[in-house]
């Protein structure tokens, strides 16, 4: 057995007890960017997967977006630029598994519209519209879930006034925002 046999069947192990569908999206996604890392960075690129879906009890959802994402957002950020894209969807996770599959959902399709070096602003952006209520939520999960179209046609300076006025619109009703 090779050393990437290996990692994969570590992970495998680890990975089933979350969710089947994560073990495949595990697979898929480390046979694509296969090439991209080395074995160490396949291995910690896993147990940072691992990890989230660890975080709470939906959070393997997340895990799962991060898994099926990676091999088109590694090569637009780069080593550096990933890793501060995993820890942002890892902060993420933190308040809500739903904010951080979306924003890992939604990477791929908004990073090329806003530059990489801006996606802890756009994340910041879906974090101002979290209060920690189901409806706040719902809310930021629809911007993560928008963003690809929302920023092919403004910048994130705009973005930025457009959130802030939605979040201003929270305070009278979130069904009006």
């Amino acid at each position: 057995m090779n050393e990437r046999q290996k990692i994969y069947s570590y992970y495998d192990k680890q990975l089933t007890p979350f969710s089947t569908s994560l073990v495949a999206e595990f697979h898929k996604a480390a046979d694509a960017a296969g090439d991209l890392l080395t074995d160490e960075e396949l291995r910690a690129w896993a147990e940072q997967g691992l990890d989230l879906a660890k975080q709470s009890w939906r959070s393997w959802e997340a895990a799962g977006e991060y898994y099926r994402v990676t091999p088109q957002v590694l090569p637009m950020l780069g080593s550096d630029g990933f890793q501060r894209w995993t820890q942002l969807g890892r902060d993420l996770a933190e308040l809500s598994s739903a904010l951080a599959a979306s924003f890992f959902r939604a990477s791929s399709a908004t990073i090329p519209r806003i530059s990489g070096p801006r996606v802890s602003d756009w994340m910041g952006l879906g974090k101002l519209l979290y209060k920690g209520t189901w409806r706040s939520a719902s809310l930021a999960v629809q911007f993560f879930d928008g963003s690809p179209q929302l920023f092919a046609g403004m910048s994130i300076e705009e973005g930025r006034i457009l959130v802030r006025f939605v979040d201003a619109l929270c305070d009278r009703s979130y069904d009006l925002a």
